[in-house]
């Protein structure tokens, strides 16, 4: 006889939903809840602009130099061997005064030398014009003729060596010694002259250099992006003497690759002799009134204008100058609140300064 099975109860119903339902519950109390910690937003730093003297005001470490146009090279009168110097270096001297002595050939020896460099060259000049003759006639090359002509015109230069060796002899005392002398009134600030030293007018170095120290220049390096705001530019030098007013700087062409500065050379009057050659002294350049001044790395950049946040967030445009220690000169009133981090705030095409 078949069993029929009877449905479950309502009352078994509910106890097995409850019983599922407090299982899950007690899955869901195992499981970890994820945290999340949200940071505070980071404070925006606000500074002011400050209203100060012009970022050039300081002192600029400069050098004395020698004015070239005002210093002259003194060479050997004639070839041989330094016999006396009567001078050193720093020493004032006037035109006329002897420097040093050289002894050199005798006079017989320098005539027969300029006797032998004479002939020698006509000898060569015939050479060289009866070459021309064949070459004409086509009896001879081109290369034979410029080998002529280049020994005409060294035969030439020896010539003109020995003839002035032969000039200088006038310059000889009676003890056989040509002096060499001053041509200025000045100081002497180069001296290599040495007694015995072989020496030859030809020499690429000066023996002797002589310089009125009457006006100076005084070398100054600067930034190479900070020269164009010296020119026309006068200033003050200090110097253990007192303080000298300086003219406006010639800007040097010439760029330091290594320290990334430019050279200015201020010019200085010097007829106390107050500034010394190669002395240390500190230029001040002459600015005038008061300049508003932001920190650089405020400074945002779209092609060459500049723009800065204000502590509102509005990005305004602002026109700049000198740049100097993390400073920069804008026009801006001073006493503005503007913040430090334009990355935040301004748009993406800008960039820092």
């Amino acid at each position: 006889m078949l069993r029929t099975r009877r449905p479950p109860s309502s009352l078994s119903v509910v106890l097995w939903v409850g019983v599922v339902t407090w299982n899950a519950m007690a899955c869901l109390d195992e499981v970890p809840v994820a945290r999340v910690h949200v940071s505070p937003a980071a404070p925006i730093r606000v500074e002011l602009s400050e209203l100060r003297r012009p970022l050039l005001e300081r002192h600029w470490p400069g050098t004395v130099q020698v004015e070239p146009a005002l210093s002259t090279r003194i060479d050997a009168p004639i070839a041989g061997a330094v016999a006396q110097v009567l001078v050193r270096s720093g020493e004032r001297v006037t035109p006329g005064q002897k420097l040093f002595s050289v002894r050199g050939p005798s006079a017989h020896t320098l005539q027969a030398r300029a006797a032998s460099a004479r002939a020698r060259l006509a000898v060569a000049t015939t050479e060289l014009r009866r070459a021309e003759s064949l070459f004409e006639h086509r009896a001879t090359t081109a290369q034979a003729i410029e080998r002529a002509r280049a020994s005409c015109r060294q035969l030439e230069l020896e010539r003109a060596a020995a003839d002035a060796a032969v000039r200088a002899i006038g310059a000889l005392d009676e003890s056989g010694l040509a002096w060499a002398r001053s041509t200025i009134e000045g100081t002497v600030i180069e001296l290599s002259a040495r007694a015995g030293q072989q020496v030859d007018p030809r020499n690429d170095r000066a023996l002797v250099r002589v310089a009125d120290l009457s006006a100076v220049r005084i070398a100054v390096d600067v930034p190479q992006h900070l020269a164009a705001a010296f020119p026309q530019t006068l200033a003050t030098a200090t110097a253990p003497c007192g303080t000298v007013r300086l003219g406006a700087p010639q800007v040097s062409e010439w760029v330091d690759a290594r320290k990334g500065t430019v050279t200015l050379w201020y010019p200085a009057k010097n007829a106390d002799r107050c500034l010394r050659v190669n002395a240390f002294i500190d230029v001040t350049p002459d600015v005038d009134g008061e300049v508003t001044v932001v920190r650089t790395e405020a400074l945002a950049r779209e092609g060459d204008q500049h723009f800065l946040t204000l502590e509102s967030g509005e990005v305004v445009p602002v026109t700049t100058g000198v740049s100097l220690d993390g400073l920069t000169e804008v026009q801006l009133e001073p006493g503005t609140r503007y913040r430090l981090d334009p990355s935040e705030h301004v748009s993406p095409r800008l960039s820092r300064r």
